[in-house]
């Protein structure tokens, strides 16, 4: 007997429409679930020097490129936002000899962070929360 013809002992027409039922299924509920929860474009990038908030830039991808610059005590952090994500460009190695915080490249989620020590300096990014929505709920 051959592959095929075992095939189709295995399958009847009512599996291949059961099949064809969950693929629709399935895309449905794929369609559903995109459109409850939308891509977050109020996403916000958080940036702190010594502990204290002093840039908010927003990551909306709509917005062109840019670069904004913060100045440090010994010269300045240049931060490059594009598409929807934020990064540090690489400083003079008398100010972050390491290079941690440009090498940890893009952040674009809202548990992502950017830390540069020897500067005191903290990149993160929120979201904007709507009034009377829920932040977290625990048990």
């Amino acid at each position: 007997m051959a592959f095929r013809d075992k095939l189709r002992t295995l399958m009847t027409p009512w599996d291949k429409l059961l099949i064809v039922i969950l693929l629709i299924l399935s895309l449905a509920s794929y369609v559903t679930i995109r459109s409850l929860f939308p891509h977050d474009t109020d996403k916000v990038a958080l940036i702190e020097l010594n502990g204290k908030e002093v840039m908010r830039l927003s990551l909306d991808p709509k917005i062109p490129p840019r670069q904004r610059s913060l100045k440090l005590d010994k010269g300045e952090a240049v931060f490059d936002v594009s598409r929807g994500k934020i990064r540090i460009l690489p400083m003079d190695d008398k100010l972050c000899a390491k290079h941690i915080c440009s090498k940890t490249g893009w952040i674009e989620k809202p548990w992502q962070m950017i830390v540069c020590l020897p500067n005191k300096i903290s990149v993160r990014i929120i979201g904007r929360k709507k009034d009377g929505e829920v932040d977290l709920i625990t048990k």
